[in-house]
């Protein structure tokens, strides 16, 4: 009897253990497959332009880069150069996919110590932001140049997005007709300066109008305009490229305001900050 008994306890636990190991193993399995292809929104290139001759022009394709739905605006800079020479640079940049193409016009993008004129109109995609659907898109640039002497130099040319949706900031030209009872913002002095048309406050706009004298033509003509509403402290601020005219740089800007509110505008180069406070 005793023998029985343990052998009952023996079959109890064995169906007990296989009780218990049926619960160990998952309830559910799923089996997830992905492929990750996540375009490139960014692209670095690296070009040679080789001038010997005082004038000449010469092309490059610079390969693809995919850019999302948005605006983008171009920018140069001119980083360093040595030497005894004198250089204007001009481009055209075009971004071409399989249903469309864009082109970007980009005078006088390098200067060293030539005069370079333009004509005084604003170009989408490089003094104000394009448009531009997405998609991936062939770069390519073409580089003209005027030039004397010897030296080098390194510049670089950016694709940046610029959204302008809600900024309310645009550019209308190089200068205003005149400049009559506009106020002018603190620290402006006889190089430099901000003139700001307070009375059109009323009609919901300012206009702005900022110049910069630059005999030798060693500044880039690029600043920041930045608007800051007083009573909740937001801004709204966006890359400017001024117009080169002569010995000057300078650019007619229009924000949009509500004329109830206050602001504060700045516009900022190098290292000076012009600065305004407009409204009530």
């Amino acid at each position: 009897m005793r023998r029985e008994y343990i052998y009952v306890l023996a079959g109890l636990a064995l169906v007990g253990i296989v009780v218990a190991a049926s619960y160990l193993g998952p309830l559910l399995e799923v089996y997830i497959k992905g492929e990750v292809n996540v375009p490139k929104s960014l692209k670095t290139a690296e070009i040679v332009l080789v001038i010997d001759r005082e004038e000449g022009s010469e092309k490059f394709d610079l390969g693809e880069v995919f850019i999302p739905k948005g605006s983008v605006i171009v920018k140069t800079s001119l980083e360093s150069y040595e030497g005894d020479f004198s250089l204007a640079v001009s481009g055209v940049l075009t971004l071409e996919s399989e249903s469309r193409s864009y082109v970007v016009s980009m005078p006088c993008a390098i200067v060293v110590g030539e005069p370079c004129y333009r004509i005084m109109i604003v170009i989408p995609g490089y003094d104000v932001p394009m448009p531009v659907e997405e998609g991936k898109y062939r770069v390519r640039l073409d580089l003209s140049w005027r030039a004397s002497g010897s030296g080098r130099f390194t510049a670089r040319m950016y694709i940046l997005r610029a959204s302008e949706e809600g900024l309310g900031i645009r550019i209308l030209g190089v200068k205003p007709e005149n400049t009559d009872g506009w106020v002018t913002a603190n620290n402006s002095t006889r190089s430099y300066a901000m003139l700001l048309n307070t009375l059109s406050t009323k009609e919901g706009r300012v206009l702005i109008y900022v110049w910069i004298f630059d005999p030798q033509n060693t500044r880039s003509g690029e600043g920041l305009i930045r608007v800051v509403e007083l009573e909740t402290g937001r801004a709204r601020e966006v890359n400017v490229r001024m117009f080169r005219e002569g010995f000057t740089w300078s650019a007619l800007l229009e924000v949009g305001v509500e004329p109830e509110k206050g602001y504060v505008v700045e516009y900022g180069f190098d290292n000076v900050t012009l600065k305004a406070r407009i409204g009530p």
